[in-house]
């Protein structure tokens, strides 16, 4: 069974290379979004079921903020090569299997995008496979 995971993904030469560029990108990423879903209008606030929506666009706006961006940062593949094969290899382990890599964001310059692209490619790649794991059996 293929369980599939769309994450963000900044791959540089090192950890504060790839952390500096999704800091200076995402945050214009994350304020479009508020823009474009109108997150202060707020119109489910009082929607049964939509309590979750309220709370998540609240989040959104927050992470306009570099400096609120830490933990995002940490769950998605931002990093060395070796720290992004490290958190793939993390994320194999609670049964991801499938990754659709995002780094073509609102803001992010081509070059930025080619190059993580060819550092995943090139490194980030054969660095999961020295450590491939049996497939996932279908269930």
């Amino acid at each position: 069974m293929t369980k599939p995971l769309s994450i963000k993904c900044f791959v540089g030469e090192t950890d504060k290379q790839a952390r500096e560029e999704a800091l200076e990108y995402l945050p214009d990423f994350f304020r479009l979004q508020v823009e474009h879903y109108e997150t202060d209008a707020r119109p489910w606030d009082n929607v049964s079921g939509y309590e979750q929506f309220s709370q998540m666009f609240s989040t959104l706006k927050d992470m306009c903020h570099p400096a609120n961006l830490g933990p995002f940062l940490n769950q998605n593949l931002v990093g060395s090569p070796e720290t992004v094969a490290a958190r793939i290899r993390q994320l194999q382990d609670i049964g991801f299997n499938y990754f659709v890599l995002t780094n073509a964001t609102y803001g992010v310059p081509r070059s930025v995008r080619q190059s993580t692209i060819r550092l995943f490619a090139e490194e980030v790649i054969p660095l999961v496979a020295e450590g491939a794991r049996a497939p996932v059996p279908a269930q």
